[in-house]
């Protein structure tokens, strides 16, 4: 979880504590020593009142500009989300993981929201050493039997308000069909997203099966090969995502993480349970990048960028 979060707040850090320093010793040498020799050459000692006026003023308006050039940024809203289906089931469920940067202070509202779907506030897991400043957890919403929708989101400037959206949906943007034949695995495949599928892979153990390339928007694709390691499951490599390395930013974003996050870990271990006690299932893990959002925040200002990655339980069609 706190990976995916480290996504979200990428590119937003601290304020550097040497900036505040600097600007501080850099006013005292002026009001100090610059001040005095020059005005003592001039023989204006008298006018320090008015100088130090000047460079008090100076560099209150210096500060106040310099910060906005050092954190400003366009709204954006980043989006994590994981769709999760069963072959031949009539209904698809989403986990969204959201991070709001607000660029002033101000109450932001989202738009095109469904009645099924249920928001909610999420913070880190665990203390960190580092990390950016987050928005309050308090939002404003409105409950009714099957769903929760935030209609104010408070947000202070230059900060994130991380959000958790779950909901049914109707469909993977995919569907797929595995088939095991001479020992090689077979994957049709069809795009129905409006964007291409980037890559993929097919799960036929819980740490065997087959990977894929990408799929054009609308468009089917075949791929086979003989089953080889995937570890992107196991637990060395779930341990991976959570280490400090990541959470730093010292590697890039790696979108299997959100698959061992808060409201999809049930989902994923009982997909590796399933594999693991099922011959004749299989999952294809497809990931898009930026995805058309279904939702998105009440402002034409606001920059969007989505990962998205779903998943399928098939059942192999094993032929001789």
């Amino acid at each position: 979880g706190n990976t995916v979060m480290q996504h979200l707040y990428k590119g937003i850090r601290p304020l550097s504590i040497w900036w505040v320093i600097l600007l501080l010793t850099a006013l005292a040498v002026l009001l100090g020593p610059v001040d005095y020799i020059v005005l003592k050459r001039k023989d204006r000692l008298p006018l320090t009142w008015v100088t130090c006026t000047f460079w008090i003023a100076l560099f209150t308006v210096g500060a106040y500009y310099g910060v906005q050039a050092l954190r400003a940024g366009d709204m954006e809203l980043r989006v994590v989300s994981v769709l999760d289906a069963i072959e031949d089931c009539n209904a698809a469920w989403s986990t969204d993981y959201c991070g709001l940067f607000a660029p002033r202070s101000a109450e932001y509202k989202l738009r095109d929201m469904e009645d099924n779907q249920w928001w909610s506030g999420i913070a880190p897991t665990q203390q960190r050493e580092y990390g950016p400043p987050t928005g309050s957890n308090k939002i404003y919403c409105q409950q009714r039997d099957g769903f929760n929708l935030p209609y104010s989101l408070p947000v202070s400037i230059w900060t994130i308000q991380c959000l958790m959206k779950e909901s049914p949906t109707e469909r993977l943007p995919f569907d797929a069909r595995v088939t095991t034949r001479g020992g090689q695995t077979i994957l049709d495949i069809t795009n129905h997203g409006e964007s291409p599928i980037s890559s993929g892979y097919v799960l036929t153990d819980q740490d065997r099966g087959i990977r894929f390339d990408s799929v054009p928007a609308g468009q089917s694709r075949q791929f086979s090969a003989n089953p080889t390691h995937i570890y992107e499951w196991s637990d060395d490599n779930v341990n991976r995502y959570g280490s400090s390395y990541h959470q730093r930013g010292g590697a890039p974003f790696i979108p299997e993480s959100a698959f061992f996050a808060q409201g999809t870990l049930a989902r994923t271990e009982s997909m590796k349970r399933y594999l693991a006690n099922n011959d004749d299932a299989a999952v294809v893990c497809a990931f898009y990048d930026q995805p058309p959002l279904s939702y998105g925040i009440a402002s034409r200002l606001c920059k969007y960028d989505h990962r998205q990655l779903a998943r399928l339980v098939v059942f192999q069609d094993r032929s001789n």
